[in-house]
């Protein structure tokens, strides 16, 4: 095969059997790569209604065509402990290229080992190496010995800290040392398998089918690149914060109170910039070099620090819906994220619910081991992330998730316990572009902000969304959000399926020669989308199985109440705005209007058939 390794490595924890296995050309015209290929084997080996944190779960790494090739990321999946469906995360960096490198386009984990274990593959030479020494280690350690023990300095590592080994349920993986499978609980399904690590080095070369094209294609792209400078090579994802803050009224703030945060000045990328910021760097191939490497002497918390630029979604999480404006604080929050393994997402909208759950005298002192939890301590986020991430005293609570610990504390915590199926909004405040409230709503892991947006600024063409419907369409309105979400999910799921960066700005018709070029396929777009909707539409199947309808696509009680403050002051979806633009998306997408689940006739038009089958042996189809 060209563009693909050909091969799925198989590794059972249990039995410590190593197997590879083909993939074809087949499977890969159905469902391309990556989050494709990880959704059919979910459904297919993952049976409804098992542990997420037992050993009948499968944890998949998948890399797409792309990879290797051109600015990509890594995708791993599984069934998710956070929300109890399907569960993925995408992370980039260079191990995202080292997996086809090594031979592979997928490796699929089942079983639990019996004593910790780290994964060495080195192009043929794969074994399961005993990880006693590392276990409790956290992830940049982790990575520094197991790169000793291989000795192999360029080996890339993806790694569990001690929250993915002691089953936080917002525990990530981390690889590259600073790039996080933040979303879902991944970690902690690594940690249930015993499984402290992969390390991987590979020489193999990927095949192009057409060579010759491919890299004229590849200038082409760095061409266009170097015409229109990119918006995050000088600040990565950190611009724009106070622009999104003042200007559009959607940054999170004090847990979703409102969209407009007044320190947003001490936290802007512009701050971090040229404050701290020493040097840029990038993924393997990429020219956007969003990465960012800073800086600290004598700080108010600590004398040094270098280490990685937090993101976007960290600094809000820990900074404006916590109404933390402490910038030092945040880096060094983000950093214990990563060292310990745990999604920062999450995190800061936890901190933020228990913070308004103090504030409102839901718990107290006695509760929360004597810590003081008002908004903006800076110093008590992160002793609440430590505590997090080794499950200690009140810790323990709160590693189970905002959903979870808004049921124990009860009373009216749900009311503002801010999730979607369990996991926690990302930080684009949807009241404010209530096409993203929509995409809340229907993503497939829970609240996402990445699977599909439900807002348009520009035509696209070859997707079919014209200049006149865009011209129609309103952030403050739902018309048309419907059909833009379904075919942006859609589109999500082939680019999640190549596996490529979003970052990297390419067109689509560039992407379908791109992928063309390199596998030697001839897929039109409408080809590739009807394979973004089959991998889509299998999600939704996964999720059904789990119990998913209707009733579970909503949003928080809290996105019902008025933004107050700024631009989006007064602004809320009602339940009528998100129940019509319900409908609407489910006769876009062919689902069943009143339960959400795909009707046969559309499984049949996408070559679904086992899931027919699998739908009528539950009663799911009417």
């Amino acid at each position: 095969m060209f563009g693909y390794m050909g091969k799925i490595l198989r590794i059972n924890l249990t039995k410590e059997t190593i197997k590879e296995e083909i993939f074809n050309e087949k499977i890969a015209r159905f469902y391309i790569g990556g989050v494709g290929l990880c959704t059919k084997i979910l459904f297919e080996e993952v049976k409804p209604g098992i542990d997420p944190l037992g050993p009948e779960n499968k944890l998949i790494f998948a890399s797409g065509p792309l990879n290797g090739l051109f600015p990509c990321k890594y995708v791993v999946a599984a069934k998710s402990p956070l929300t109890g469906i399907f569960g993925m995360a995408l992370a980039s960096g260079p191990f995202a290229s080292e997996i086809k490198y090594a031979g592979y386009d997928a490796i699929i984990l089942e079983g639990r080992a019996e004593e910790p274990k780290y994964l060495w593959i080195s192009d043929d030479e794969i074994e399961l190496k005993r990880a006693t020494h590392i276990w409790g280690k956290t992830t940049n350690e982790t990575e520094k010995i197991i790169k000793e023990e291989v000795k192999h300095p360029a080996a890339r590592v993806a790694s569990i800290g001690p929250a993915g080994e002691k089953l936080v349920k917002i525990a990530c993986i981390i690889n590259d040392l600073v790039r996080a499978a933040g979303r879902t609980g991944l970690g902690a399904v690594m940690g249930s398998k015993n499984l402290k690590a992969i390390a991987i080095k590979g020489k193999k070369k990927i095949q192009i089918a057409r060579e010759i094209e491919f890299k004229k294609l590849w200038e082409k792209y760095i061409t266009i690149f170097k015409e229109k400078p990119h918006w995050a090579s000088v600040y990565g994802t950190t611009s724009g914060i106070e622009l999104y803050s003042r200007e559009r009224g959607c940054l999170p703030t004090k847990n979703f109170t409102s969209g407009v945060f007044e320190g947003v000045h001490n936290i802007t990328g512009e701050t971090f910039l040229y404050k701290w910021t020493i040097s840029r760097s990038s993924c393997p191939k990429c020219p956007v070099r969003c990465w960012g490497t800073i800086e600290i002497r004598k700080g108010k918390h600590i004398d040094y620090y270098k280490g990685p630029r937090p993101e976007y979604e960290s600094i809000a999480a820990l900074g404006s819906c916590c109404l933390n404006d402490d910038i030092e604080s945040i880096v060094l929050a983000n950093d214990a994220c990563n060292k310990y393994g745990i999604d920062t997402i999450s995190t800061g909208v936890i901190i933020a619910f228990i913070m308004e759950c103090y504030e409102k005298g839901l718990i107290t002192r006695k509760d929360t081991d004597n810590l003081e939890l008002s908004w903006g301590n800076s110093k008590v986020i992160l002793q609440i992330i430590e505590r997090i991430s080794q499950k200690d005293g009140f810790g323990a609570l709160l590693s189970e998730g905002v959903k979870k610990i808004a049921e124990k504390i009860g009373g009216e915590s749900k009311d503002f316990a801010v999730h979607v199926k369990g996991l926690e909004l990302p930080m684009h405040e949807p009241r404010g572009q209530k096409g993203m409230g929509l995409a809340y709503a229907t993503s497939p892991r829970g609240a996402c902000h990445n699977r599909g947006r439900g807002e348009v600024k520009e035509a696209i063409p070859e997707l079919g969304i014209n200049k006149e419907f865009v011209e129609k369409t309103n952030p403050f309105n739902i018309w048309g959000k419907a059909k833009i979400l379904k075919i942006s999910q859609d589109w999500r799921a082939v680019e999640d399926s190549l596996v490529i960066c979003y970052f990297a700005n390419l067109s689509i018709s560039l992407i379908v020669d791109l992928f063309n070029a390199a596998t030697g396929f001839d897929m039109s777009i409408n080809e590739l989308m009807k394979c973004g909707e089959r991998i889509f539409n299998l999600q939704r199947v996964f999720n059904v199985r789990e119990g998913i309808t209707r009733k579970e696509d909503i949003l928080p009680k809290r996105i019902e109440e008025p933004l107050r403050g700024g631009y989006t002051d007064g602004v809320s979806i009602s339940k009528y705005e998100i129940n019509s633009m319900l409908d609407e998306y489910y006769n876009e997408r062919g689902w069943n209007k009143y339960t959400g689940i795909p009707t046969e006739n559309k499984l049949r038009e996408l070559d679904l058939n086992e899931a027919i089958i699998e739908l009528k042996n539950l009663g799911k189809l009417i």
